[in-house]
């Protein structure tokens, strides 16, 4: 079953290198791509081969790539901005290394996924695309957001949340359609 899902992550990023034409421009094409092929060397890692900490890492790069596609703010300014976040929970968890001796490095980007996600999903909301795009990239994010809490409550032992299983899926599978359709270029914008 892992591989029907990551296949269908697979045709997703495939998809979008068969556009030919984007309404807003081959930037915003070309980060849409590389948001979703980093999506599916993460998913590798997370749903193929069971690397939890480099699979995080990588969604936070898409998540990240996703902020620059959706936000207007200076590409400097936003990774910047990252790049403080992601030092200041490193200086935290060195910090706390000392006191608690079982941290591990994957609670780290855990954290840091969680500013991308938010970030990613708030200038997603607030695109300013044309529409259909507008709504593609909206519903796509909040169904990413609706997967990653999710993922968040199956991976809480103390809840032993089973169900999360399938809506993670239910959830993830179309935001990722929906994100790589926002790439198509539609002659009636409405």
């Amino acid at each position: 079953m892992d591989y029907i899902k990551y296949f269908f992550i697979l045709l997703c990023f495939v998809y979008s290198l068969l556009i030919g034409k984007h309404n807003n421009g081959l930037r915003d094409l070309r980060l849409l791509q590389i948001g979703l092929f980093i999506t599916c060397l993460a998913d590798l890692c997370l749903i193929i081969f069971d690397y939890y900490t480099l699979g995080v890492a990588l969604f936070c790069l898409v998540q990240i790539i996703y902020t620059l596609r959706y936000s207007k703010t200076s590409p400097k300014i936003i990774l910047k901005r990252f790049i403080l976040v992601f030092l200041s929970i490193l200086t935290i968890y060195i910090i706390t290394g000392f006191y608690f001796k079982n941290f591990d490095i994957l609670y780290i980007f855990a954290l840091f996924y969680v500013v991308c996600l938010s970030s990613s999903v708030l200038c997603g909301v607030k695109n300013k695309y044309p529409s259909p795009i507008k709504y593609m990239v909206m519903f796509g994010m909040i169904l990413f957001l609706l997967c990653d809490i999710n993922v968040a409550l199956r991976n809480i032992p103390a809840l032993n949340y089973q169900f999360s299983v399938v809506l993670i899926f239910i959830f993830y599978l179309p935001s990722q359609l929906l994100l790589a359709l926002s790439g198509t270029a539609y002659k009636n914008m409405i």
